[in-house]
């Protein structure tokens, strides 16, 4: 069964959504800066046992360390496997990165 939990935040000024569907074998976690939900850059991570491997399915035309990071975080967190997209409007400094995986690890969290 998975867990779905989402959670609008204000950032700078900017506006995101943060969506996660959580599965007993990963989770499913989309991040979009707007109103509108949007496919963006796409990374898909699995960590097993001490490995963590990632593959970047579409590439970040902004901020392009974010999905790998992300991702990678996720994975290790529910030691299974981790699809993340994000679209962004734009590059996001390390304030807003830093709020987005704190609320991103609450949410993850808080769902296990």
């Amino acid at each position: 069964m998975a867990n779905f939990n989402e959670k609008r935040l204000t950032i700078q000024e900017r506006k995101f959504l943060l969506q996660v569907w959580k599965f007993s074998n990963g989770a499913i976690v989309s991040i979009t800066e707007g109103e509108k939900e949007k496919l963006g850059a796409l990374e898909v991570t699995v960590t097993t046992a001490a490995r963590t491997s990632s593959s970047t399915i579409i590439p970040s035309k902004y901020s392009a360390l974010v999905p790998r990071i992300l991702g990678e975080m996720i994975s290790r967190m529910i030691s299974g496997i981790s699809v993340t997209s994000i679209f962004l409007s734009g590059d996001i400094d390390s304030e807003i990165f830093q709020v987005i995986m704190k609320e991103l690890k609450a949410v993850i969290s808080e769902s296990q």
